[in-house]
């Protein structure tokens, strides 16, 4: 019984030490263009000397480089998860060493659902980074570096870092597939802060109405009631909107932060207001 005790120990103490995977993203959007490069370094470990990833079928494959990648192939396949064509990359090692290093270079156009005049959306709805397969919420530290013409500014679901004209860098933990932001010609924002939590809203290109300052005041109310209901051990501390301006639907995340893509939304609708407690509800 003793030696099943510490079998039990070490193995909790060996999953508490595993390292998450970490992510390096720069990217260069050209909003005017509809257009960006991406250089996405990776750290993870790769079992057997392999490594696969998923992307977007749509961009451009530059090149696969680390300090021990062997070799790479590049195809197309159907995913039947999400009944799409996706771009499979594979990547073989020199070694099978318990972590591995991979920088993969691609380009591509912003689609027509993520974009306006004056705004590049870059979230996980766009699918705009490549990924482990079966692990795309998988929680991973990163650091987002997004540089701009400087008429543009970026924000995303914290604030940034760093920052100067053109230039923007963002640091935190989140699942691997949500890492992004969003860039407009200006940024108008609504704040409303109480003792036990803050609630931001960004509005891309756009003065905010009353149903802007509505969303943030009903959006406080249900912060309050699931902290106290179903929040207790993990209440919101902070929550972040971003309205990108398009019309598509809306999405809750992991870093306690949703995107509102409608281009009308008004919490007075009770179909609106329960869209608005569902995405705030995804931080459980």
């Amino acid at each position: 019984m003793q030696r099943f005790l510490y079998l039990c120990l070490f193995l909790m103490t060996s999953l508490g030490c595993v390292a998450r995977d970490n992510v390096r993203i720069e990217v260069f959007i050209q909003p005017e263009a509809r257009s960006f490069t991406s250089q996405y370094t990776l750290t993870t470990r790769a079992a057997e000397g392999k490594l696969i990833l998923h992307l977007n079928k749509q961009y451009h494959l530059s090149g696969v480089t680390g300090p021990n990648v062997r070799t790479y192939t590049s195809a197309l396949f159907y995913d039947k998860f999400t009944d799409d064509t996706l771009r499979r990359i594979t990547i073989e090692f020199t070694d099978r060493q318990a972590q591995q290093r991979v920088t993969v270079q691609y380009s591509g156009a912003i689609g027509e659902r993520f974009a306006t005049e004056g705004m590049a959306e870059f979230t996980a709805h766009a699918n705009w980074v490549p990924t482990i397969p079966d692990q795309e919420y998988t929680v991973v530290d990163y650091r987002l570096t997004v540089r701009v013409p400087t008429t543009y500014q970026v924000v995303s679901t914290r604030a940034a870092r760093r920052s100067r004209p053109g230039q923007y860098r963002f640091e935190g933990s989140t699942s691997a597939i949500e890492i992004g932001a969003l860039a407009a010609r200006q940024f108008t924002t609504l704040t409303s802060a109480t003792p036990q939590f803050r609630v931001n809203l960004y509005k891309a290109n756009g003065p905010c109405t009353a149903p802007d300052s509505l969303l943030v005041q009903d959006a406080g109310k249900i912060i309050a009631y699931f902290n106290q209901i179903i929040g207790r051990k993990d209440p919101i501390r902070k929550f972040t909107f971003l309205l990108p301006g398009v019309d598509r639907t809306a999405s809750g995340l992991l870093d306690n932060a949703a995107i509102i893509a409608y281009t009308s939304f008004n919490t007075h609708d009770p179909g609106d207001l329960l869209i608005l407690a569902h995405e705030i509800s995804h931080k459980w």
